[in-house]
């Protein structure tokens, strides 16, 4: 079956197999390096949640990334984190209603704009934040 995607982000899994945020269709897919079927890995679902399994809720991801431990990070407004060990997304920075700017505050009560994300392999996460036109920093791992 042919999938209809407007893609926007790309990332490696450690798999090697490809991630897709697909904003349009509020989804993530991923396309297996040896079979090439694309599977839904988050989104499809309505509304938002915390702890909760990714496929269950509407994503409208724009940028993703992957971490050293297999986790998958999902950028818009806010930045949300795929735990490899639980399956479950959950927000670790970014707030729609959050404060502007907000160096040296808990990331999750800032507002942010992700264009971009990068994990180090120290565990920290970059973003690109076209709200305050910066590269920010988010200090992790996230456990």
């Amino acid at each position: 079956t042919m999938v209809n995607l407007s893609p926007t982000g790309l990332a490696f899994d450690l798999a090697g197999d490809l991630l897709v945020t697909d904003p349009t269709n509020r989804r993530v897919w991923r396309i297996d390096s040896s079979t090439r079927i694309a599977t839904v890995i988050a989104g499809g679902g309505e509304g938002t949640g915390e702890n909760v399994p990714p496929r269950s809720i509407s994503v409208t991801a724009r940028s993703v990334a992957v971490d050293s431990t297999g986790g998958i990070l999902l950028g818009a407004g806010t930045l949300r984190f795929v735990d490899p060990l639980t399956g479950l997304i959950r927000t670790v920075a970014g707030d729609d209603n959050g404060v502007p700017g907000g160096d040296g505050m808990d990331a999750r009560t800032v507002r942010l704009g992700v264009t971009g994300i990068v994990a180090t392999p120290e565990g920290n996460v970059l973003i690109g934040d076209s709200a305050t036109r910066s590269v920010r920093v988010i200090r992790g791992p996230f456990p």
